[in-house]
């Protein structure tokens, strides 16, 4: 079947084509001709199979031609949503031994839920889509969040910018001031000094809010042009360079370009990480006075009768 069309002055036909929503590649239309010499209408719908092929008022089959057309891509912002976690550690283990995980292993693993997704990873090129994230907030209540891009240099602290003689301004990143994470790019968890997402230091059981946390958007490393934020003067500035180079850059100016069609999602979401307790051994006070006994847990205090012996 197939839907005659006129293109006579009298009634000219117009096509066109509609893309369904995000779809970005070439389609095609197969057309033949018509010569108007039928009883047929523009606009209605013809069996052209059974129509003479040497006199009838269509073209066979084998002579049609076929129109395409191309719809150019745009970008779609990622979207990210909370849950990710990294791999747990034990309390008191040495920041040396704790590798850290990968950005594509926290937020799009096939061991884990999808934590990010970019409707155009669903095109068939799939040319702008790519995994990242960009740091813009990092809880240090219990310890001290680090990133690294470049597995030959050492892992770095999060920050927000650093001033021309080298101090740390802002200490933490934020929206404004962010730090760019390719999926392959590493950030690990050094917790504190007996610290665990287990017990207190009184041995009471942690709230859920005191797991450490990180803050972060979606990054789909489509553009190559950002905006920094001079932590001095709080003036903004553009640069560009290659899309491969801009993971490890910091004091990205997000706020700059939050909107649909960005590199950057619309929503915040978190990271978090388990750190497993372990038993630490008592500390014993001697002195005048009563008898301490110093552990992780509850403390005890044992009273000396009158006619014993002091230490």
């Amino acid at each position: 079947m197939a839907l005659a069309l006129s293109g006579s002055v009298a009634g000219v036909s117009l096509i066109r084509f509609v893309p369904a929503l995000d779809f970005h590649e070439g389609a095609t239309l197969k057309v033949m001709s018509w010569d108007e010499s039928g009883a047929h209408l523009p606009g209605t719908v013809v069996n052209y199979g059974a129509a003479d092929v040497v006199i009838g008022e269509f073209s066979s089959a084998t002579d049609g031609a076929e129109l395409s057309i191309v719809v150019n891509p745009i970008n779609d912002a990622p979207i990210v949503t909370d849950g990710a976690m990294l791999t747990s550690i034990v309390e008191d283990d040495k920041a040396v031994n704790i590798t850290g995980d990968s950005v594509e292993q926290l937020v799009y693993s096939d061991t884990v839920a999808h934590m990010f997704s970019d409707v155009d990873q669903a095109t068939p090129s799939g040319e702008n889509y790519k995994v990242g994230i960009a740091v813009v907030g990092v809880d240090r209540r219990f310890g001290d969040w680090k990133w690294q891009c470049n597995p030959e240099t050492d892992f770095f602290s999060f920050v927000g910018g650093i001033l021309a003689d080298g101090t740390t301004f802002p200490e933490d990143p934020s929206a404004s001031q962010a730090t760019l994470l390719s999926a392959d790019c590493l950030i690990k968890f050094v917790p504190n000094e007996n610290f665990n997402t287990e017990f207190d230091s009184n041995g009471a059981i942690r709230d859920d809010s005191d797991k450490p946390y990180l803050t972060f958007i979606g990054w789909d490393r489509f553009e190559t042009t950002y905006s920094y934020l001079d932590s001095f003067t709080e003036i903004s500035f553009t640069r560009t360079m290659d899309a491969s180079k801009w993971p490890g850059e910091f004091a990205i100016d997000t706020t700059q370009s939050r909107e649909q069609t960005s590199s950057f999602s619309l929503e915040e979401a978190t990271m978090s990480i388990t750190v497993s307790s372990v038993n630490d051994p008592p500390v014993v006070q001697l002195g005048f006075g009563p008898r301490s006994v110093r552990g992780r847990g509850r403390r005890s205090h044992d009273k000396m009768d009158e006619d014993e012996r002091r230490f």
